[in-house]
């Protein structure tokens, strides 16, 4: 087996562009679909005094939006929280470092932008629980991977 220790970035400017495209991606989704929770039709105006093609239409959109955007946005900023973590605990162990108190330090800020977000934004926010997550993958993250 071999000891060397994988190499992430070849210099503290380099990015991996692809990371970043899918970021990118994930988070105007999960906008676009806020946007379409947060002024949905049925509740603006009453649905019941609109047409029956207008509260079809709406519920296709919907349902489009959901089946496109929804499921695999959360899931991919979820696969990206995780590597983002990878990335930076390794770029900081072969630099003789150790990232937890910055790490902790981010999720604070995080898990107070997910506190004022809830408050905008009431049926839930997953913000607060990549905090709590990351804590969790501090404590863990020299634990063999055995």
């Amino acid at each position: 087996m071999s000891t060397e220790k994988p190499v992430i970035s070849k210099s503290p400017q380099s990015r991996i562009e692809v990371l970043d495209a899918l970021r990118g991606f994930a988070v105007m989704a999960i906008l676009l679909v806020h946007s379409l929770e947060h002024f949905i039709y049925p509740v603006y105006p009453d649905p019941a005094g609109q047409p029956a093609w207008l509260n079809i239409a709406d519920a296709g959109v919907f349902s489009v939006i959901f089946t496109l955007f929804a499921g695999k946005a959360y899931a991919i900023f979820a696969l990206l929280f995780g590597t983002t973590f990878y990335i930076q605990y390794t770029n900081q162990q072969n630099k003789g470092k150790d990232f937890g108190g910055r790490f902790c330090w981010r999720l604070i800020l995080l898990a107070g932008f997910a506190t004022i977000n809830a408050a905008f934004f009431p049926a839930g926010d997953v913000l607060l629980l990549f905090s709590i997550t990351g804590l969790f993958l501090v404590m863990v993250r020299k634990l063999s991977d055995k």
